[in-house]
């Protein structure tokens, strides 16, 4: 599957709130979750934990840029992981906790996190399918970025696991 991402820090989440209230934006969910990363010399992967759902594994390629980026990813089940990395052949990295609400601007998700150890960011996500367009898709994400642009610090190109081993 594949998404276009931006991430930005976040410096006033109650005016973000505010704003995707404002803009029709549902609040989906909060969840507090746990990634651990492990370093592969292809690729990212990460295991994502969060109380009440399914473990998965996240395998995905993202060029680090501070504007929207193409992100390339497979989600696997605890099991599916298993079988193609090994119980035991993989070297865990770093940590990332964090307290995330889910929110959705029509076919945008939005992103609140409070990352243990870094700060508040705002992560805006569109799936790309075969009916959504990836120009248009940016212009639909740097438009929502321009509305909560009050609420927004500077953009991050990083990810956070990269972002929590230079912390």
């Amino acid at each position: 599957m594949q998404t276009l991402d931006l991430k930005h820090e976040l410096r006033d989440p109650v005016m973000a709130r505010g704003q995707l209230h404002a803009l029709g934006a549902k609040h989906v969910i909060r969840l507090d979750q746990r990634d651990v990363r492990f370093p592969l010399p292809d690729g990212r992967l990460l295991r994502r934990e969060a109380e009440g759902e399914p473990t998965e594994w996240i395998f995905y390629h993202r060029p680090d840029r501070p504007r929207p980026a193409m992100c390339h990813f497979t989600i696997l089940s605890d099991r599916q992981a298993r079988t193609r990395w090994g119980a035991h052949g993989l070297r865990e990295g770093a940590t990332i906790e964090r307290c995330r609400e889910y929110w959705m601007a029509g076919d945008i998700g939005v992103h609140l996190d409070e990352v243990a150890g870094l700060g508040r960011f705002l992560e805006l996500i569109v799936l790309l399918t075969n009916a959504v367009d990836p120009d248009d898709g940016r212009r639909r994400l740097l438009e929502l970025r321009e509305r909560l642009a009050p609420a927004l610090g500077e953009p991050v190109a990083a990810s956070y696991g990269d972002l929590v081993e230079v912390a």
